[in-house]
């Protein structure tokens, strides 16, 4: 799969954004070359904007954005916009009924992966392993 634009969805405190770090860098050398954007909490995404990880932070309290996580069979023609451009999204947001997931690639996402955004109780892991 060619991939040009990824997008990664983490929300959260500055910890958690920067704890995702790792892996907005090995998705840069998985893919060189590839642009790789964050949706999340713009002022808690700095830290990773000034690092050069990521080029652009969407943030994800736009109302066309939480449109995003409703049933709403008409999404607006602005989050076609917004997600169209990106080959992979990767989200860390819980989404136990699918419903940002499904409106991701109705919006042109052309894949999308969930990651897990806590361990499991039985792991004794560093989050930074469990979002890779």
């Amino acid at each position: 799969m060619s991939v040009s634009r990824i997008l990664v969805v983490r929300s959260g405190a500055v910890g958690d954004c920067v704890l995702t770090a790792p892996v907005c860098e090995a998705l840069s050398t998985r893919y060189p070359g590839t642009g790789i954007d964050v949706l999340g909490n713009p002022s808690n995404l700095l830290p990773l904007a000034a690092s050069g990880l990521i080029q652009r932070v969407i943030p994800i309290d736009r109302s066309n954005i939480t449109r995003m996580f409703s049933t709403s069979p008409n999404l607006p023609a602005s989050a076609s916009e917004i997600f169209d451009p990106y080959d992979l999204a990767l989200s860390y947001l819980p989404d136990l009924d699918h419903i940002f997931r499904t409106n991701l690639l109705k919006s042109g996402v052309h894949r999308v992966l969930i990651g897990n955004a806590r361990p499991l109780d039985s792991q004794r892991l560093h989050m930074t392993h469990v979002l890779m």
